[in-house]
């Protein structure tokens, strides 16, 4: 039935909206491929002008964002893995150890209180081996440093030369051979 005039179609849209809304998903279900095509198509034609509002999105909530990903149990899991990556460590399930770390209350040394946070020496540290990236225990700060210290007395300075001809110092010769420096130079070598 055709509508006469804008009023009419605008009313018939909102008393029917849960239906049109179940007929569009049914309708994009059917038309997957068209669906990805249209919306690629949009994105490359409108490259531009969605960065530009992602952007003006962004500076408008900038505060509720900040303050989402401070508080986001999701978020602050994602970053902090991220983070544990970025830094070296390798672990199998990195969900599991992120549970270890936030169910870990005292430290496995000196079993004092762990706390969150930046600054005091009792702050929780995921301490892992600098060499295999292996994860070792949930410490405090000043454990952790006085781990690494020790460690870095006895390795920091001695040098190894790799079978690639750098000279690189112990702690960092088994990351040095993932690398794609050491890579490239051995296959170099063995033409």
């Amino acid at each position: 039935m055709p509508y006469a005039n804008y009023e009419d179609v605008k009313k018939y849209r909102e008393n029917n909206k849960e239906k049109r809304y179940k007929q569009a998903k049914i309708w994009r279900e059917n038309n997957k491929e068209y669906c990805k095509e249209n919306n690629k198509k949009y994105q490359l034609e409108n490259k531009e002008t969605l960065k530009e509002k992602r952007k003006q999105k962004y500076d408008e909530n900038r505060e509720k964002i900040l303050e989402h990903a401070k508080t986001d149990p999701n978020t602050i899991r994602r970053s902090r893995i991220q983070n544990w990556k970025r830094i070296g460590v390798k672990c199998d399930n990195f969900n599991e150890l992120y549970d270890k770390y936030i169910n870990t209350k005292k430290c496995e040394i000196c079993n004092i209180d762990l706390v969150e946070g930046n600054k005091t020496n009792e702050k929780k540290c995921l301490d892992h081996d600098h060499q295999t990236g292996n994860f070792r225990n949930v410490l405090c700060n000043k454990c952790n440093n006085e781990r690494w210290r020790g460690y870095n007395k006895i390795n920091w300075k001695e040098k190894e030369t790799c079978e690639c001809g750098c000279i690189i110092s112990k702690i960092n010769l088994l990351r040095h051979k993932e690398s794609k420096k050491h890579i490239e130079l051995m296959k170099h070598l063995k033409k």
